[in-house]
């Protein structure tokens, strides 16, 4: 039995991912804690890092050689998980057979499978939002709800998107399509709420699209998927998720003045929901965590909502962003140093 490409999986792809993951998730933790980072904003591009970091260590492997390319600074940048390399793992395992053997073929395989079953999954997901968009809803039949969204969308200097109203088992409003934005409402919502909480629902999804979570989404989704098997991306996948609606509720704050308004659009939503039974969305939370994360979530945007009115931007302080950057570059001579000359491996897939 030729354990060559099974290992060569697990010990330069697999496991580097994973600490990749756990690393820069602690790294981002902490200087989101010395630097009091406390804007969803800025925490919701932070937290995408390790996201990334965990798929460009996975495809591409956990070692780069000091030595790099022009055309390449942007993948080396991806790839400094580990500035000092102690996690690294000996190159045992490092030249495969020049004749596949039965294990490393069915290792292809069961890998295949596991990228037929990705494609599989994204491709049912953007079947199921498509099947979300039923007839479009016009002003003359809802002349309350394009009042308010006329006057959102100019103010908020978004697109105008398109409104559908529809019944359905799941947690409803919510912004589908990258090229044409719908926004779905409920019945409940669209014909039974007050002024106050449908106005603050279409400010906080405007504030999707103003922020282009329609197509960012998907991004954040698929780096979940193809990082499925590790726990900590998740959690990561949750922080993400938490910091972009409650974006969305400032910006809406925003438009709206109301913080209160939002706060009960945010509990008749819930309620609407706990009263039917609906479902979440799919690909909104992640599986593990989702119904820790749904309450959670819900009782952490009230509380912020009604502790202070989000209406000032966080200052940008920087003096500590230059001190990190100075950090970042010393860790990447450190590097070199303790790298150099660039230890000889041979990942399976490379740019």
């Amino acid at each position: 039995m030729s354990p060559a490409l099974l290992s060569k999986i697990l010990y330069w792809h697999v496991m580097p991912s994973l600490s990749a993951v756990i690393l820069t998730t602690g790294f981002i933790s902490l200087v989101a804690l010395v630097f009091n980072v406390k804007s969803p904003r800025w925490l919701y591009w932070l937290f995408f890092i390790p996201l990334a970091k965990g798929l460009v260590v996975l495809t591409n492997g956990a070692l780069t050689p000091p030595v790099v390319p022009t055309t390449k600074v942007f993948a080396f940048g991806m790839r400094l998980w580990d500035p000092l390399n102690m996690i690294s793992i000996p190159s045992a395992f490092d030249k495969l057979p020049r004749v596949p053997t039965a294990i490393d073929q069915m290792t292809i395989g069961i890998i295949s499978l596991l990228l037929l079953a990705l494609v599989w999954r994204w491709a049912s997901l953007f079947v199921f939002y498509r099947s979300l968009r039923g007839e479009e809803l016009h002003a003359e039949e809802a002349p309350r709800l394009f009042r308010m969204l006329d006057t959102l969308v100019k103010k908020m200097h978004t697109r105008y998107p398109k409104v559908v109203v529809i019944d359905k088992p799941y947690v409803l409003p919510c912004l589908v399509g990258v090229f044409k934005p719908t926004i779905i409402l409920s019945p409940e919502l669209a014909e039974e709420s007050s002024e106050d909480i449908l106005r603050a629902s279409l400010a906080h999804e405007l504030a999707h699209l103003k922020r282009h979570d329609n197509l960012f989404h998907w991004i954040v989704v698929m780096l979940r998927d193809s990082l499925i098997w590790n726990p900590f991306v998740h959690l990561v996948f949750s922080r993400i998720m938490a910091a972009k609606e409650q974006d969305c509720d400032r910006i809406a704050v925003e438009a709206t003045g109301k913080p209160r308004a939002m706060a009960e659009a945010i509990v008749h939503a819930a309620a609407v929901a706990n009263k039917k039974g609906k479902k979440p969305l799919p690909g909104n939370l992640s599986g593990v965590t989702e119904s820790i994360s749904a309450g959670k979530l819900i009782s952490r945007r009230i509380d912020i909502l009604m502790a202070v009115t989000p209406t000032k931007k966080q200052k940008v302080h920087w003096a500590k962003v230059l001190i990190l950057i100075v950090l970042l570059l010393l860790s990447f001579f450190l590097y070199l140093y303790v790298t150099w000359p660039p230890p000889q491996f041979s990942p399976i897939f490379q740019f």
